[in-house]
């Protein structure tokens, strides 16, 4: 299990933080002219968590 943690906090989690940055992004755009929002909140809800159980259960 410590390997696979592991691999996720070096390889898999910058990816996922980049792509949260995105969403980010495009999210505030769709919410400034008034867009619908709830895929990109939903996303960013997924990702966020993901973020914060594999940080949380790497320093175990």
């Amino acid at each position: 299990m410590d390997l696979f943690l592991g691999f996720m906090v070096i390889y898999i989690d910058p990816i996922l933080l980049a792509l949260f940055f995105a969403n980010s992004v495009a999210l505030l755009k769709k919410i400034k002219n008034n867009e619908r929002t709830l895929f990109n909140t939903v996303v960013g809800s997924i990702m966020f968590s993901i973020l914060v159980i594999t940080f949380y259960l790497d320093s175990l």
